[in-house]
């Protein structure tokens, strides 16, 4: 039984830090409050309305969930070089994760979003999202192909969409940042 002991005290310690980081999570996710706020700001957004100001302030209530804060992050960079649509995108994606957990990503938007932080020299902000992009790269593309079975229509130039982001996100990351066309067509091609 002593020997048990050891072995029965670390499985209880990992258990209880399980619990601790499940629970911190829960907060955020399925909280209507943060999501009418942010459903809220997203509506501003829309309307070039939204400050840095006020995604700060948000940002703060997720920030201890790191996907939240990513997003708010990129949201917060995009509206403070009043690229409002597209801070509505990082607010959407944020809108998707805290009311189901699902931690969703538009790779074709991201690259758009990777255009912007090259032309404003965030190179830093353009490889962090680089690396979610590759993250969450495969979930996207088997969930868009599983789709466009139940869809095709709407999915009908998926291949051509998959194909431009495998073949950008190398390119982008060997330093060729002339992706104006790819984006262009992604913009077109939007699946997400």
């Amino acid at each position: 039984m002593k020997k048990i002991m050891p072995f029965l005290a670390v499985a209880i310690v990992l258990l209880v830090a399980g619990c601790t980081s499940q629970s911190r999570e829960s907060t955020i996710i399925g909280n209507r409050t943060l999501l009418s706020e942010l459903v809220h700001m997203q509506d501003l957004s829309r309307e070039n309305a939204t400050t840095a100001e006020m995604l700060s302030e948000f940002r703060e209530k997720v920030g201890e969930d790191h996907f939240a804060e990513d997003l708010m992050e990129e949201a917060i960079w995009l509206v403070r070089f009043r690229e409002f649509e597209h801070s509505e995108h990082s607010l959407a994606f944020l809108v998707t994760y805290i009311n189901d957990g699902n931690r969703l990503i538009c790779p074709g938007h991201e690259i758009e979003h990777i255009g912007l932080y090259v032309k404003h020299n965030n190179f830093e902000l353009m490889n962090h999202t680089i690396e979610s992009v590759e993250e969450f790269y495969p979930t996207w593309k088997t969930t868009a192909y599983e789709r466009a079975q139940r869809f095709p229509a709407f999915y009908r130039n998926l291949d051509n969409v998959t194909r431009t982001i495998e073949e950008t996100l190398p390119r982008i990351k060997a330093g060729d940042h002339n992706i104006s066309e790819e984006i262009e067509f992604l913009n077109k091609n939007e699946v997400c």
